[in-house]
């Protein structure tokens, strides 16, 4: 076995290009299913912004919470192919995904992983539920992961020029990505010395020109954001693990691979401390434990998405351990981890983490040519494309609560606003509640529903977390 685990695998045909091909269509294999779930509330914000004329597209990113890399590469998608729907931009997220997977493999063999470890790994990226999970999500996680792995083929291999370009894209992908660039310009620093140094300031003085002032503003927009939990211990075991299994796991799912998983973990960070990789575990929880701290000390800003850098280099641990067991037990030993990922990656699919919006919302009678009136950008960013032949209109107080999209990001997109007093006839109110809701709205909500008794309520269950309530007014009474 130790002759099999650890043979060079030399280019060429025929014993690198089967494993090549194998690898990606088992990747693509794995993908595909999750290209046709819902459309949820993100993606359609995506798909809205990226339907925008460039300059109404840098305005609308101007006012947003990230930064504009991906509505451009989004943008610039669309245009070219002519597809403007959710699935020709998950497709983006798809090539970007698998080319992610190249990636892999190239940034540690540059890291001087065992090619064992290398090969493995990038098996085990294939079906790595987090890497399947962003890599059909119409946003900018896939990017940020291949930019991340970019930045450090670069660094790793002496190319100081891409190196800064692609430290300015990943910067201008995500604000998180400030959790990896201490890593990654520690790496290029040992590999390209005072030239690092250099090609990392051009790229951050290029940066603080075209979106620092932006990003001071941005942070402040998500000083109480509700999709950014407090840190706890369990918080933060939770955040490593779901970068191993994925999101939104059935309680029984998590039972039995939390443990498998992070015993692997662990193990391998023995064993690649033992053999001197100390940059592999630098890139590995450098990250996570960045964010902790900062959590810690300044404001919350860990979850799991945002960390999917650390993925690779996660799953490149586990890879160590496994290599041990092959070496020990032979090739049924693998049979254990395969089973584990299987079952997580397969609760993607059976366990749904989004939202069906467009089920949600046909149990409401709309027809076009009527008006839908909300009280929060919530509903009016999906029923926009579920129902495109409504007028629809949102509370022009909304954008003064705290997790609103910015009335400068409203007017870029081209929202219309005004209070329901100036509307006439039957108008449909859409109230999404959760928790980004204030007592404004509610306040609001009753003082309609006093002056306009509503003809008609329903009440729709979406998720645990939100609901949405909608009324049939009519505005002549």
């Amino acid at each position: 076995m130790d002759r099999l685990t650890e043979k060079k695998l030399k280019p060429g045909y025929p014993s690198y290009i089967p494993i090549v091909l194998g690898i990606f269509v088992g990747a693509l294999l794995a993908r595909v299913p999750l290209l046709f779930q819902p459309m949820w509330y993100d993606e359609a914000f995506t798909l809205w912004l990226a339907g925008l004329d460039w300059g109404r597209l840098i305005e609308a990113t101007a006012g947003d919470v990230h930064p504009p890399a991906w509505y451009v590469l989004t943008k610039a998608w669309v245009d070219t192919w002519g597809m403007y729907d959710v699935y020709a931009l998950r497709v983006l997220a798809l090539l970007l995904g698998l080319g992610a997977i190249y990636l892999v493999y190239q940034v540690l063999g540059k890291l001087s992983a065992p090619e064992s470890v290398q090969w493995l790994t990038t098996w085990l990226a294939c079906f790595s539920p987090v890497l399947v999970y962003y890599s059909a999500e119409a946003r900018m996680y896939s990017l940020l992961l291949y930019l991340i792995l970019l930045a450090l083929y670069n660094a790793l291999s002496g190319y100081g020029l891409p190196f800064a370009l692609s430290l300015l894209l990943g910067a201008l992908t995500q604000n998180m990505f400030f959790l990896y660039a201490p890593f990654i310009a520690w790496i290029a620093w040992q590999k390209m010395g005072w030239r690092a140094v250099a090609w990392s300031g051009i790229a951050a003085a290029a940066y603080g020109v075209v979106w620092l002032p932006r990003f001071l503003v941005q942070l402040q927009n998500v000083t109480t954001a509700y999709w950014i939990p407090d840190l706890s211990p369990g918080r933060a075991v939770f955040n490593l693990y779901t970068l191993l299994a994925g999101p939104g796991h059935h309680e029984s799912v998590m039972l039995v691979t939390v443990p498998f998983l992070l015993v692997f973990v662990l193990t391998g960070a023995v064993l690649a401390w033992r053999e001197k990789s100390y940059n592999l575990l630098l890139l590995a929880f450098g990250p996570l434990v960045l964010g902790v701290v900062l959590s810690l000390l300044l404001r919350p800003v860990l979850i799991p998405r945002v960390l999917i850098g650390c993925t690779p280099f996660l799953l490149a641990l586990v890879a160590w351990t496994q290599r041990a067991v092959l070496r020990r037990l032979g090739t049924w030993s693998i049979a254990p981890l395969m089973a584990v990922l299987l079952v997580t990656l397969f609760s993607l699919y059976l366990f749904p983490t989004r939202t069906n919006w467009e089920q949600v919302y046909s149990q409401v009678p709309v027809q076009p040519g009527d008006t839908c009136y909300h009280l929060n950008a919530s509903s009016l960013i999906m029923t926009r494309f579920l129902f495109p032949d409504c007028n629809h209109y949102l509370w022009p107080a909304e954008h003064d609560l705290a997790q609103s999209i910015t009335s400068h990001t409203k007017m870029a997109m081209g929202i219309r606003q005004g209070p329901i007093d100036d509307l006439t006839g039957q108008v449909w109110l859409f109230h999404c509640d959760g928790p980004h809701v204030e007592g404004p709205e509610y306040a609001e909500q009753h003082r309609i529903l006093d002056t306009w008794p509503p003809s008609r309520a329903l009440r729709i269950n979406s998720n645990p977390i939100t609901n949405t309530m909608v009324w049939r007014v009519d505005l002549r009474r």
